[in-house]
Formats: structure tokens, C-alpha cells, sequence
């Protein structure tokens, strides 16, 4: 099953998933240098409903890693984490990512996505003095700074932007912000 292929999987492998739901009774980490790609957003899910709800782990070395197209679900929390600082390059593009929380995508501990052309339900937390994140052509229903530094650039559905942290970071180009609370903080909106 989808636990087997993560668990054997090596720098440099790929993990196809084919058109179906992925149950999950706990999370799955992402190992670096792997890419996992699934059939398309409304053809691959990957869900959980334990709690804390935590489906996809991604972090701990190599220097590059990929999860693509697919749709990622967590009932009780957050969908997708993105901690450490041993990937430099962790790309998130085409997916859908859903969630009841307010970090259904996590960054934090170093963490640095580039999250591109995805649709995020809930919310995307962004925390701690290294956590780093490139959005674009994403929608983004509400961001929250809690340290770290985000670019968000052509995104053209964003919530709320919130940013609770002296050292947190912003930079905002080509992009629709509908209500926002900007305080405390290095903010650059073009």
C-alpha cells in the first residue's frame, strides 16, 4: 500500500499514485529527494481523519523534494507539514490541500516551500524566526505570521493576512489581499 511505497522510498525515487482515495491511519513523512506526484487533484486524495490530523510530513534530507497533483485531506487538522531545514527546495504545486484548521499548511523549523498553483482551504501558518515561503498563482484563504517570511506573488484570492511577529516578514506583489491585520511587522505590498 501507499505505507510501503513511503517507507522504502530513496533519495531519488519517485512515488506515482494512481486515481483512487489513500486512507491514511497515521501521518506519512516524505523522505528529501523524493517526488511524489499523484494522477491529478480531483483524480488522487490523501486523507486522514485521526486526530490531530496530520497526513503528510515533509523534511529531513537530501536537497530536493516534490508532491504534486493531488488532493491532500485532513478532518481533524493539519493536511500538510513542512518543517526543517535540511530541504532547501520543497516544491508544492497543483494540488488541492483541505482542511478544518486555521494551518491546514504548516511551515515552520526551517521549513521552505515554494507552493504553487495550489488551492488552500483553511489556513496557512507560517512560524518561527526560520520558516520561509514562496506562494504563487495559489488561492490563499488567510496567512498568519508567526515569525519567518512569506512572498506571495500573483495570487488572486487571498483572506485574511495576519501578522503577529517583530521578526516576521512579508512581501505581497501582483496580488488581491480583502482584509488584513499588518502589525509589528517588515511588510512590502506592490
Amino acid at each position: 500500500g501507499i505505507d510501503a511505497a513511503f517507507a522504502a522510498a530513496r533519495a531519488g525515487d519517485t512515488i506515482e499514485l494512481a486515481e483512487g482515495n489513500f486512507e491514511l491511519k497515521g501521518p506519512l513523512r516524505i523522505p528529501g529527494r523524493v517526488w511524489v506526484r499523484g494522477a491529478g487533484k480531483e483524480k488522487t486524495t490523501i486523507s486522514s481523519a485521526v486526530a490531530g490530523g496530520l497526513v503528510l510530513e515533509v523534511g529531513s534530507g537530501g536537497d530536493y523534494s516534490e508532491l504534486s497533483d493531488m488532493r491532500i485531506e485532513s478532518m481533524m487538522g493539519t493536511a500538510v507539514a513542512v518543517r526543517e531545514t535540511a530541504i532547501p527546495e520543497m516544491f508544492l504545486h497543483d494540488l488541492a490541500i483541505w482542511g478544518m484548521a486555521d494551518k491546514t499548511l504548516l511551515i515552520e523549523s526551517g521549513g521552505s516551500p515554494n507552493v504553487a498553483a495550489c488551492n488552500i482551504s483553511g489556513g496557512v501558518l507560517v512560524r518561527g524566526p526560520a520558516g520561509r515561503a514562496r506562494f504563487s498563482r495559489s488561492e490563499l484563504p488567510n496567512v498568519r505570521l508567526q515569525g519567518g517570511r512569506a512572498g506571495i506573488d500573483g495570487c488572486a484570492s487571498i483572506g485574511f493576512v495576519t501578522i503577529d511577529a517583530e521578526d516576521a516578514e512579508l512581501t505581497v506583489t501582483g496580488s488581491n489581499i480583502s482584509a488584513g491585520s499588518l502589525k509589528n511587522t517588515k511588510a512590502v505590498l506592490q
